[in-house]
C-alpha cells in the first residue's frame, strides 16, 4: 500500500515539469513568431524609406521644381500567410501623380495568395475551413482575405487562368504520334477528353472540351483546335476514337484525309490475348 503511495506520487510530481515545458515552448513559439513578423516589418519599412531617400533626397533637403517630394504615408495591402494584412508605407508625389516606390511595388505585384489559396483547397482544405487552416497574424496588422467567399473567388481565378494557359499551350513539340479521343460524363456533362502519345509512349493530356462525341459541329472544332496549337495537320497520326459518328463524319470530311477504323471491344481483346497465352489459335474477328 505504502509503496503504491508514494509511486502515484513520483508519477503525479514528475508530469507538472512537463506540462510547464509544453506550456513554455508554445509561449516561446509564438513570441518568436510575433518577433520575426516585428522585425521583418521593421526592415521592410527600413528599405521603403531607403527608396523614398532615392527618390527625394535626405530629410529637409530642398529640390528644385518638378522634383519627387515626400507625401507623408498611407496604408497599403500586402499578402502576409495567407492572408491580407495592412502595412503603413511612405508616400512620393511628382507633378501631382503618385509615384511608386521600387521595393513596395515588387511585394505588391508578387502576390503569393491566390498560390497558396490554390495550394490548401487542392490538398482538400475546404473554402470554409480555409481561415483555421493559415497561419494567426497580429491583430494590429489587420490581417483579411480569408473568409469562404474571398477564397472561393481567389481559387475560381486561379484555375480558371491556369486552364486557359494549359488549354492553349504548343503541341508541336510533344512528338506526337497517337491521339486517343473519347466522351466523359461529368455531373451529367459530356466532356470530350484528347490525350496524345508520343514515340516514348508518356501521355500528355491535350485538351477537353464541352459537347457530346456524336456532334461533328464540336469534333471538327476540336480538331481544328489541335492543329492550330501546333498538331501537323500533313503527318500521319494513329487516332483512337470510340466509334463515334461525330469524329467518323469528321475523318470522312477531312480534304485528303484516309480513314482506317476499326470497333475494338475490350472483351474481344481480352479473348484474344487469353487465346494467345493458352497457345490456342484465336477465331477470326468478326466482320
Amino acid at each position: 500500500m505504502k509503496k503504491n503511495a508514494k509511486r502515484k506520487r513520483s508519477n503525479q510530481g514528475g508530469s507538472v515539469p512537463e506540462q510547464r515545458i509544453l506550456r513554455l515552448a508554445e509561449v516561446i513559439r509564438h513570441d518568436l513568431y510575433t518577433f520575426v513578423i516585428q522585425e521583418g516589418l521593421k526592415a521592410f519599412d527600413q528599405m521603403l524609406e531607403e527608396d523614398r531617400e532615392r527618390l527625394c533626397g535626405p530629410v529637409k533637403t530642398k529640390g528644385s521644381s518638378g522634383d519627387p517630394v515626400r507625401w507623408g504615408r498611407t496604408d497599403g495591402r500586402l499578402s502576409m500567410g495567407g492572408r491580407r494584412v495592412v502595412v503603413s508605407r511612405p508616400r512620393v508625389r511628382q507633378n501631382g501623380k503618385e509615384v511608386e516606390l521600387p521595393t513596395w511595388q515588387e511585394f505588391a505585384d508578387d502576390d503569393p495568395l491566390d498560390e497558396r489559396t490554390a495550394e490548401q483547397l487542392v490538398l482538400g482544405v475546404s473554402t470554409r475551413g480555409y481561415d483555421r487552416s493559415v497561419e494567426e497574424l497580429p491583430d494590429e496588422l489587420g490581417p483579411h482575405g480569408a473568409s469562404k467567399s474571398a477564397a472561393s473567388r481567389r481559387f475560381v481565378a486561379v484555375t480558371a487562368e491556369r486552364l486557359e494557359e494549359w488549354s492553349r499551350r504548343n503541341l508541336s513539340e510533344m512528338g506526337l504520334v497517337v491521339i486517343m479521343l473519347d466522351g466523359i460524363v461529368i455531373d451529367e456533362q459530356t466532356v470530350i477528353v484528347a490525350l496524345g502519345f508520343d514515340e516514348s509512349g508518356t501521355k500528355h493530356p491535350l485538351g477537353v472540351w464541352m459537347g457530346a462525341t456524336e456532334n461533328a459541329v464540336v469534333c471538327g472544332e476540336l480538331l481544328d483546335d489541335l492543329i492550330q496549337r501546333g498538331l501537323d495537320a500533313h503527318k500521319g497520326y494513329l487516332f483512337v476514337i470510340d466509334g463515334s459518328k461525330g469524329f467518323g463524319r469528321r475523318f470522312e470530311n477531312a480534304s485528303g484525309a484516309e480513314l482506317s477504323c476499326s470497333a475494338a471491344k475490350s472483351t474481344s481483346v481480352a479473348t484474344c490475348l487469353t487465346t494467345f497465352r493458352s497457345g490456342c489459335t484465336p477465331a477470326p474477328p468478326p466482320r
